[in-house]
């Protein structure tokens, strides 16, 4: 679902560009259960359920700039009907819904980090993305400078996001260790 009609409503016969609601349902089909995670943007209000909207397990029905919420929820094997609210009040107007199995954690091997990425900022709940990252130089650190841009990671924006690294070293030897971050 990916709709940014801009300043126009949706080009539909009696609805205009502003104070109109929307509600869309789709019907999946889940080959095996997993955890799944949900993003939904939109200026302006938006909520997601899995249930005909019993309950919401996305609740952003505010006016609002275009913003993003994110859940991650658990789908049985089989079809599952996801329903989609969206109203526009004034102004911008955008809706768009996405989802994605959680990935499995990377499996990385010796002299790489693996990596978590999470599309807010507190590394709260599953991650959208998982990688290998290779070391950057002989010293074993990490070190990224993506600017303005983002990780360039599926999912993932420029802004608003978080990420964890791990890794092992072998520190069989007795000693002092440093560890910088900067």
């Amino acid at each position: 679902l990916s709709y940014d009609w801009g300043l126009n409503g949706p080009g539909v016969s009696g609805i205009g560009a502003d104070r109109f609601s929307a509600r869309f349902t789709t019907t999946v089909d889940v080959s095996t259960a997993a955890k799944y995670n949900f993003s939904a943007t939109s200026d302006d209000g938006i909520r997601v359920s899995l249930d005909g909207g019993n309950t919401w397990f996305i609740d952003d029905w505010s006016d609002h700039a275009p913003r993003t919420s994110s859940a991650t929820e658990n789908l049985p094997a089989g079809e599952t009907t996801i329903t989609v609210e969206y109203y526009q009040d004034g102004g911008g107007a955008v809706v768009q819904t996405s989802w994605a199995p959680v990935p499995a954690p990377a499996t990385c091997s010796a002299g790489q980090w693996s990596a978590e990425y999470y599309p807010n900022m507190n590394l709260s709940g599953d991650p959208t993305a998982t990688a290998c990252e290779d070391f950057h130089s002989t010293s074993e650190q990490l070190s990224y400078d993506w600017g303005l841009n983002g990780p360039g990671v599926s999912g993932i924006g420029a802004d608003r996001f978080s990420a964890r690294f791990t890794t092992t070293v072998d520190v069989s030897t007795a000693a002092t260790y440093t560890l910088p971050a900067t």
